[in-house]
């Protein structure tokens, strides 16, 4: 399942990446055809993306954070010794806490936040987010593989 993740994280930042690529050799075609998938999974907001020599990035600084967190922690765990125990739903919300506070309080008004603080928060949540899902979803793998393997139907 890491594998699974890192290569969907990879894609989508891979696609980002690539989108501004497009634009700068005049590919303009293939550089909307890009866009559009990634619009889907982030708002695009020209003023909260990053630059790659001068042409925003596909994503937002948030999401490029965020995918680009899940990928190095699925590699990471895929790769390394690190045990596999799933951290807790508290230490997932606290993780997840301060990406939420910022996008809140910068939707309400309250306050606006900056490419660099959106970075940050990204790259915490992604990092919670790929300890949380991780370990959950390689045992369900698991078990769902014993199963089939004792005859059962896996679900």
């Amino acid at each position: 399942m890491a594998a699974s993740v890192a290569a969907i994280t990879g894609f989508i930042l891979l696609l980002s990446v690539l989108e501004p690529i497009c634009v700068m050799q005049g590919w303009h075609r293939a550089a909307q055809s890009i866009n559009w998938p990634i619009g889907l999974i982030c708002h695009q907001l020209p003023d909260r993306c990053c630059e790659l020599f001068g042409v925003r990035l596909a994503i937002c600084a948030r999401c490029f954070a965020f995918y680009s967190a899940m990928l190095l922690s699925s590699l990471l765990y895929l790769f390394s010794g690190i045990p596999r125990a799933s951290i807790s739903t508290r230490t997932l919300l606290v993780l997840v806490a301060p990406l939420a506070l910022d996008g809140m309080t910068q939707l309400c008004g309250l306050r606006t936040s900056t490419n660099a603080l959106r970075t940050i928060t990204g790259l915490v949540a992604g990092v919670g987010t790929s300890l949380a899902i991780l370990p959950f979803l390689t045992d369900k793998c698991v078990q769902s593989t014993i199963k089939i393997m004792k005859g059962g139907t896996g679900g």
